[in-house]
């Protein structure tokens, strides 16, 4: 998932024009540059604003190249691609996720599953059954789909957040009663929307912000050798 920029300044120069073919190197190289600044800085905002858990993380994703590395060159080009290219591409072009391994349904956590740790990830099933009881599952309002609850005691810390314990005998002795909370929704399967507006931003890219600003730093660096 990314886009390929070139910028092209045809025509011939004379040798003793040495100097205005470097600053017609260094503009279209500088223009090229700051088109691929100008799209890093769209396409992570364009996920920042999609409301993702984890956003900040998938937006740092978007990463860009301009080449040469070094120098400057009449065929300045650039490079704009996700190091997670499946995710993005699923929220752009929007995907039906199923279940895999012979599983008959996706697990999708809900936000009473706890994390490993402060901050780490969110519980496994498995893990969730281990901490808690076995799940009981309850049919839900959708035809197909079902939630997996557990019996816990619900508790509240000293920064004010909600928490859950192991129901036991020892604490129902102490007067603590149990709750039915629901961890996870099981579906048979899943579709995810488009919520990512990437494939317009690369268009006008290419179509309309390169050539201006390849256009703005030509005649920049031109006039500074005036």
């Amino acid at each position: 998932m990314g886009l390929a920029l070139k910028a092209a300044v045809s025509g011939r120069v004379s040798t003793s024009a040495q100097d205005r073919v470097e600053r017609i190197e260094r503009g279209a190289t500088d223009g090229m540059r700051a088109t691929v600044n100008l799209g890093k800085t769209r396409l992570r905002s364009d996920v920042r604003q999609a409301g993702f858990d984890g956003g900040e993380r998938l937006s740092k994703t978007w990463r860009g190249e301009t080449f040469p590395n070094r120098g400057a060159s009449l065929n300045a080009s650039g490079l704009l691609y996700s190091k997670a290219p499946a995710i993005i591409a699923a929220h752009e072009e929007g995907a039906t996720i199923q279940p895999v391994n012979g599983s008959r349904y996706l697990w999708i956590p809900t936000d009473n599953v706890p994390r490993q740790g402060r901050g780490g990830k969110l519980m496994s099933p498995g893990m969730v059954e281990e901490r808690f009881s076995d799940f009981d599952y309850v049919p839900s309002s959708k035809p197909g789909v079902f939630l997996a609850v557990v019996e816990a005691v619900r508790r509240t810390t000293k920064r004010g957040r909600t928490g859950f314990r192991r129901f036991s005998q020892g604490r129902a002795r102490r007067g603590d009663v149990a709750d039915t909370v629901h961890m996870f929704t099981l579906v048979p399967m899943a579709r995810l929307p488009k919520r990512l507006k990437g494939r317009s931003i690369r268009d006008d890219l290419a179509a309309n912000a390169m050539p201006r600003l390849v256009s703005q730093a030509l005649v920049l660096s031109l006039r500074e050798g005036r």
